[in-house]
């Protein structure tokens, strides 16, 4: 599982992280998004 927070678009700083988004990572962008898998695991 990969949990990557997204990054503004614009900035070559984000790159990486949105590419992980884009092959399937999960985007993150509330604490909700991250107990939602624990979850599911649990």
């Amino acid at each position: 599982m990969y949990i990557q927070f997204h990054g503004n678009v614009t900035s070559p700083n984000s790159i990486g992280t949105n590419e992980l988004i884009k092959q399937g990572a999960k985007l993150v962008t509330n604490i909700y998004d991250i107990l939602e898998d624990y979850i599911n695991i649990i």
